[in-house]
């Protein structure tokens, strides 16, 4: 397992205007500080005619700080070129808003996959901070109602880094699912790494985090200029 500090709770049920399965109630072991932070700094290419403005969302979950952390510097990265808003998997069944270009998924790998409850429980005994145990990156994508051609997703992961040959990636399994939805992803599933089960990140990870998230973003604005 690896991963990230704060942790919300939410309680949701029935249809919710985000393209999600109304799947009943979830209960979480933490109650929730925040629910959703839009990130602020829009830079995008206009001309004459138009201004063009890219927007993305990107869900995470998170143990004990590291993929949040992740998440943070994506957030950064795209914010060059793009609206960006950042939701906690638990609260991500309650988020609405405008439509997206843009759909960034990350979560940390458990057992050689993505989280379940079980691993959401064992990783609750290493900390004394609140986690979500119920939900995770495995269920929302589980309940997420398939897309039509044409939308874009990214998918990210942490990992312990030693030892290197440890197989199991919780991107590569987001990527899957996400492509299954009708996504097409924008770039490779990528892992960021970790020092340990708790973290922390390796050190460069976050700036490794920024950069890709930057050259895409640059990379999906060019794309939708030559579309529109």
């Amino acid at each position: 397992m690896s991963e990230s500090r704060p942790e919300w709770d939410s309680q949701t049920s029935g249809t919710t205007s985000t393209g999600r399965r109304s799947h009943g109630k979830g209960r979480f072991d933490s109650v929730p500080a925040a629910v959703c932070r839009p990130t602020v700094g829009i830079h995008t290419r206009h001309s004459a005619e138009e201004r063009l403005v890219m927007r993305a969302r990107i869900i995470y979950e998170s143990m004990f700080g590291n993929t949040a952390a992740i998440a943070e510097a994506i957030a950064q990265g795209l914010r060059e070129h793009a609206e960006v808003e950042i939701v906690n998997v638990v609260a991500a069944a309650e988020v609405c808003g405008p439509t997206m270009n843009l759909l960034v998924v990350g979560g940390p790998t458990h057992a050689f996959g993505l989280s379940r409850s079980q691993t959401r429980r064992d990783a609750a005994k290493l900390t004394d901070a609140p986690i979500a145990t119920d939900i995770g990156v495995r269920e929302w994508l589980a309940d997420t109602l398939p897309v039509s051609p044409g939308h874009r997703a990214l998918a990210f992961g942490t990992k312990v880094a030693k030892p290197p040959w440890l197989p199991g990636s919780a991107a590569r399994g987001i990527g899957k699912r996400l492509c299954r939805l009708g996504y097409s992803l924008a770039d490779q599933p990528v892992d960021f790494l970790v020092d340990d089960t708790t973290g922390p990140l390796i050190p460069g990870e976050l700036d490794r985090a920024r950069a890709w998230a930057a050259r895409i973003a640059h990379t999906e604005l060019d794309r939708m200029m030559h579309h529109t």
